[in-house]
């Protein structure tokens, strides 16, 4: 069983979903996320994603808290009180 990475954590999780539609998905929005985390075949199996496919998994193997917009969101409002309201 492989082990979670230990940085990132809390607050800043929102950043590995940010890296992979960044580096993976080449995009730099959120808009999107929830459809690409959802794991739907028709997603995973498009062309376009073809690349991001491995990256997409292992994501959704760390975490399924970003598979709504609210929830991407909140996790972004987490992480903005964390890093600039102080």
């Amino acid at each position: 069983m492989r082990i979670k990475a230990n940085f990132w954590e809390g607050p800043n999780r929102i950043c590995w979903l940010c890296v992979l539609m960044e580096e993976f998905i080449q995009t730099n929005s959120l808009e999107y996320s929830p459809v690409v985390i959802s794991g739907m075949a028709s997603i995973l199996n498009a062309p376009t994603l073809k690349q991001a496919r491995q990256a997409i998994f292992n994501l959704r193997q760390m975490t399924l808290a970003y598979v709504t917009e609210q929830s991407v969101k909140h996790a972004v409002a987490i992480y903005n009180d964390h890093h600039y309201c102080n």
